[in-house]
């Protein structure tokens, strides 16, 4: 169990720099830009809530 934590949060991670990553490098904002990256920010935020309740589960 503590493998499956680890791994959600190295995957938490690896998005977390990606979206940070395309935030940096953007020029110019377009709106369906701006709807991929909320998207994106939505499934982080999920993705975070998962990890942080199975960290829960293990405690």
């Amino acid at each position: 169990m503590i493998e499956e934590i680890e791994l959600h949060i190295k995957n938490y991670e690896l998005l977390k720099n990606q979206l940070l990553e395309k935030i940096n490098n953007m020029q110019t904002i377009n709106e369906s830009d701006e709807e991929e990256l909320f998207i994106e920010e939505t499934n982080l935020s999920n993705q975070t809530i998962e990890v942080e309740k199975n960290l829960s589960l293990d405690l």
